[in-house]
């Protein structure tokens, strides 16, 4: 699985790398290793189906779309964790994983409130450990949120699939981890 999902990420940086470098807004920002950039309308996420990790004042926001079975994902997740003053919209779903990230996700959503949906998150993401088992479990935001994801329209046509992406209020996006610095860098830049 995690080859799928090393392919997958190469992949898809190849076929877009050429057409989508040329067509990047805004130009000025430099972040080592990221040679693709495409805004997303940030205020049209489907923010009713994430996760909100609330740090310290909240006063910044960034959206994290990922698959817990991923390793990317893991990485952008344990960057997050070192941030302050942010808002995480987290929005899991089987994106490469299959029905096994598919089950997870939906056991994260089955917690009752938000706090413990978070805890199990990144429970799961982090160390690997599932939540309790709730067996009456209907919870199908993981696959409305890969559907939502699937119809993301980004500056340059419609968004490529990848686990993980991080999405700024400031609307730019990235496709893959970041270091905890570019994140910051990227959640105060203003195009």
């Amino acid at each position: 699985m995690i080859i799928k999902c090393i392919k997958l990420f190469f992949t898809l940086a190849l076929l877009f790398l050429g057409q989508v470098q040329a067509q990047i807004t805004p130009a000025s920002v430099d972040v080592p290793g990221w040679d693709s950039r495409e805004m997303l309308d940030f205020s049209t996420l489907p923010f009713e189906l994430s996760i909100k990790e609330i740090k310290g004042d909240g006063s910044r926001q960034l959206a994290l779309f990922g698959d817990p079975n991923c390793p990317y994902t893991k990485q952008a997740v344990e960057q997050l964790s070192e941030l302050t003053d942010v808002t995480i919209h987290v929005f899991p779903a089987a994106f490469i994983g299959g029905q096994k990230s598919e089950s997870q996700v939906q056991q994260v959503f089955c917690r009752s409130t938000n706090e413990e949906r978070v805890a199990a998150w990144k429970s799961l993401v982090l160390q690997g450990e599932e939540s309790e088992v709730i067996t009456d479990c209907r919870a199908n935001n993981g696959e409305k949120i890969r559907a939502s994801f699937g119809q993301l329209r980004s500056s340059v046509g419609l968004y490529r699939n990848i686990a993980p992406t991080l999405i700024f209020s400031n609307d730019l996006a990235h496709p893959g981890p970041l270091p905890a610095d570019d994140i910051e860098f990227l959640l105060d830049y203003q195009p």
